[in-house]
């Protein structure tokens, strides 16, 4: 989404799903700037049982706030393999427990029903061939991929219960294809069947618990469930 965290504000998202386990922080030095870093492993490849094979990447997102709505846009991924690489500008407006969220992005998230990029100079995205080529381990930012190649839109509801307080029902649309950037290695067969997509919409259930502490239980592409637990720490905050 395009809502950004507070300044002074760092998170940390442990998630657990069939399809990979990711850990991931957050900080905020400034309102419109999110930096953060994650290791992302998936599950079921030959290089995961073999114990070989750990992605890691490094995430930014600038934003701002005109007439009640948010604005941003991001990069996923910087000097990572290429995987979860996605960039995208995105809006997000708030009004009666609603939040709704509207963007535009390539790379991963232009997985299906694309359109073109409508500048003719970035229609062509360069592929890391990265099963070819085992000397590529990432760690390098390529500017030459940025924002470049189709299009794919993406949006989400999210309503946050006024009888229950800390509890949030979410929808979104999804457009990966999970056989491209969720594969960390030579696929077998209960990967393969693991990363099929029967929905292209995402739903769950958000928690938010004492101290800045969260809990989602999420169903994925229809045939799968993803547990995230994630907690804040404001920095701003006096302490003893």
């Amino acid at each position: 989404s395009a809502s950004m965290q507070n300044a002074g504000t760092v998170g940390v998202t442990f998630n657990s799903s069939s399809l990979n386990q990711f850990i991931s922080i957050i900080s905020s030095p400034f309102n419109w700037l999110e930096a953060s870093f994650y290791y992302h492993r998936p599950r079921n490849t030959i290089f995961i049982k073999r114990g070989q094979f750990l992605d890691k990447g490094f995430n930014v997102k600038i934003g701002t706030t005109i007439k009640n709505i948010n604005f941003a846009m991001g990069i996923d991924d910087i000097a990572g393999t290429g995987f979860l690489s996605k960039e995208y500008v995105v809006a997000t407006t708030n009004f009666r427990g609603l939040s709704l969220t509207v963007g535009a992005g390539t790379g991963a998230l232009a997985g299906d029903k694309t359109f073109k990029n409508p500048f003719s100079n970035f229609r062509n995205r360069p592929i890391k061939n990265f099963y070819n080529n085992q000397n590529n381990q990432g760690g390098e930012v390529d500017f030459n991929t940025f924002f470049k190649g189709p299009i794919g839109i993406f949006g989400g509801i999210e309503y946050r219960s006024k009888r229950f307080s800390g509890l949030t029902f979410k929808l979104e649309s999804n457009p990966y294809d999970y056989n491209e950037f969720l594969g960390g290695g030579t696929f077998t067969p209960k990967s393969i069947q693991n990363r099929k997509k029967e929905k292209d919409y995402n739903y769950g259930i958000y928690f938010q618990l004492k101290n800045n502490l969260n809990l989602s239980i999420s169903s994925i592409k229809g045939n799968t469930f993803d547990i995230k637990i994630s907690k804040k720490f404001d920095f701003n905050q006096k302490r003893s």
